[in-house]
């Protein structure tokens, strides 16, 4: 199919080429192309960086209190990763934003981390904005934009330089009717995709966002004002011919946003993570009403047997306050290996909540060559990146050592073991020795429940220290791929003095033999109260607007009344009778380049 694609595009190249066009189909899909854009020339005091020492994604404020960003940038972090800098301009100068952390985020429900369908997470801010938040677009307003109807986005993305921008840029870019985005982008495995979704650019390329722009806004004129109409999302390439970019649509999903705002929300991390066959994980949930009256909790559930929702845990009694937040716990129950999906549903008198569940199940390895008493987990039965697990091989220095799996680049291999830390002021420490075959190829992490803690990168034998937690140590090895290396470790032990080796062991004490689901367990006379907390939090709200004739600009001049798929796409060419052959060489690239797309995330 290849070759017989490329022989065609050297036939269209030949038949095509008494004509002109006004910019190339062909597009350099190696050059890194806000694209055809400028300097901002408006100041936008509810634009958002959102950062975690570097900016990574846009977002945009659209209340006091409230950040909307696409929910791709965030399905891997944590609230107390982001700082968020509300009218910022230039990115090497901060402090002329408006600095706010993150006190929760919730990603929409429907999100389709694949598809990215329904890719939109609001951010409650910890402190209010003293910014002026942006109008959104109604939704009425909407659904009535025109074909070719001129929108604008904003962003610190990669530049047609190749290079991401520290001035904020924007571009103009011509809105597309939905059919023209469906033949453009054919998504299977979701109906109406395009009712939270459209897509936004140019036939012949040209301007575009790009990685580094996802989650900023593309916006459009409400009563002579900006207001926001969709969020960056993702697309295939930047600016190529043939393509447009995809965004969320805001309006679509404005039911859900409001709900945030005065209704019942929930939050968490569904990524429970990495634990030992017959062993658990915990994971704190928060059911937080912002409503003064409370709802009746008429059922909670999950959809396999492979987590639960503890019940020494929950002491809610079915109620949940009003201006209340309450937390509960869903343990991964480790019975049996493999990766494990699930969804936990609660159904409440006016809202129903969702999150999903992902926690992964390694079996248990025969460790000898670590000179150990403790347990060890590894790989799993299934064939996922982590499941061939660490096995015992012979260094020619040190003797039997332990080696991570060889696997594809990209991956990452995991060694786990559950070990006791202090249990009182005096500090222990897991000493360790480890090496890599080769630096280029990857590199080992050690992660002390779930923080990184120390990062190996020699490829000589060299011996580490890394300070235990109080209590329960979920420790873990994970090696990264990133070609054909691996990582090797031995002579584990625990010390309680970190610079005097006699003061090191590797007895089986220091392994944890905890039932892990009820180390968090309440006290037995405890109520509610031990679990809720008072919300302090006055409404802010979302403006919605509508728009009038003459906020409708269109791009070549063209009128709304001009809005035939076929009419807008021959426009984009110069030459007479060179549209037929160049709609045909479109479709062909459509079809041989279409799993190219990918998100705008940095």
């Amino acid at each position: 199919m290849k070759m017989m694609l490329i022989r065609l595009f050297y036939c269209l190249i030949f038949l095509t080429a008494p004509y002109s066009w006004s910019t190339s189909v062909i597009s350099d899909t190696n050059q890194s192309k806000i694209i055809g854009g400028v300097d901002n020339t408006e100041n936008y005091p509810w634009m958002v960086s959102i950062q975690r020492g570097y900016h990574f994604c846009g977002g945009v404020l659209i209340g006091k209190d409230w950040v909307l960003t696409a929910a791709h940038c965030l399905d891997d972090k944590e609230a107390d990763d982001l700082t968020l800098y509300i009218g910022l301009e230039n990115l090497s100068n901060l402090a002329s934003g408006e600095a706010r952390g993150a006190e929760w985020f919730i990603i929409h429900p429907d999100y389709n981390d694949r598809l990215f369908y329904s890719d939109l997470a609001i951010i409650k801010l910890d402190q209010s904005s003293g910014k002026t938040p942006i109008n959104i677009l109604s939704r009425e307003a909407t659904l009535d934009l025109k074909q070719n109807e001129q929108l604008r986005i904003l962003g610190w993305g990669v530049t047609e330089l190749g290079s991401t921008s520290r001035q904020l840029k924007e571009v103009e870019v011509s809105f597309q009717a939905d059919q023209i985005c469906d033949a453009t982008y054919s998504v299977n495995g979701i109906d109406h995709y395009w009712d939270r979704s459209f897509c936004a650019g140019e036939i012949s390329g040209g301007k575009d966002s790009c990685q580094g722009d996802s989650g900023g806004p593309i916006l459009v004129r409400a009563q002579n004002e900006w207001a926001l109409t969709g969020l960056v999302s993702w697309g295939s390439g930047c600016a190529e011919a043939g393509y447009y970019g995809v965004y969320s649509e805001v309006s679509a999903m404005s039911d859900w946003i409001d709900t945030r705002r005065a209704g019942v929300s929930l939050f968490g991390s569904g990524r429970i993570g990495f634990l030992g066959k017959d062993r658990s994980k915990a994971q704190t949930f928060t059911l937080q009403n912002l409503s003064e009256s409370s709802q009746t909790i008429n059922q909670k559930y999950i959809s396999n047997d492979y987590f639960s929702i503890d019940p020494n845990n929950w002491l809610l009694n079915g109620e949940l306050p009003g201006s209340k937040e309450c937390s509960f716990v869903v343990n991964a129950d480790g019975l049996w290996g493999g990766e494990h999906l699930a969804e936990l549903s609660l159904s409440l008198t006016h809202n129903a909540v969702s999150a999903d569940l992902n926690a992964k199940v390694l079996s248990r390895i025969d460790a000898q060559a670590l000179d150990t008493q403790w347990e060890f987990y590894s790989g799993t039965s299934q064939n996922t990146e982590h499941s061939k697990p660490w096995t015992e091989v012979e260094d020619l220095e040190l003797g039997s050592v332990m080696k991570s799996s060889n696997q594809l680049s990209g991956t990452r291999s995991v060694l786990l073991s559950y070990l006791n830390g202090s249990v009182d002021e005096t500090p222990l420490y897991l000493k360790f020795t480890a090496k890599l075959d080769d630096a280029n190829f990857g590199y080992l992490k050690v992660f002390i429940n779930e923080k990184s803690e120390k990062t190996v990168t020699a490829t000589n034998w060299t011996t580490y220290t890394v300070e235990l937690d109080p209590g329960l140590n979920h420790t873990m090895f994970i090696f990264y791929q990133s070609g054909g290396g691996a990582a090797f470790l031995d002579d584990l032990k625990v010390c309680t003095d970190r610079f005097n080796e006699s003061s090191c062991s590797s007895a089986s004490g220091y392994y944890n033999t905890d039932d892990i689901a009820s180390l968090d367990d309440p006290m037995p006379q405890s109520g509610v109260d031990a679990v809720c907390e008072n919300i302090d939090y006055e409404d802010s709200e979302f403006t919605y607007v509508s728009r009038t004739n003459t906020d409708a600009i269109f791009s070549n001049g063209q009128i709304s009344s001009n809005n035939t798929t076929s009419q807008l796409l021959g426009d984009e060419s110069n030459g007479a009778g060179s549209f037929g052959f160049m709609w045909v060489f479109i479709m062909l690239f459509v079809f041989y380049d279409k799993f190219k797309s990918v998100n705008r995330f940095m």
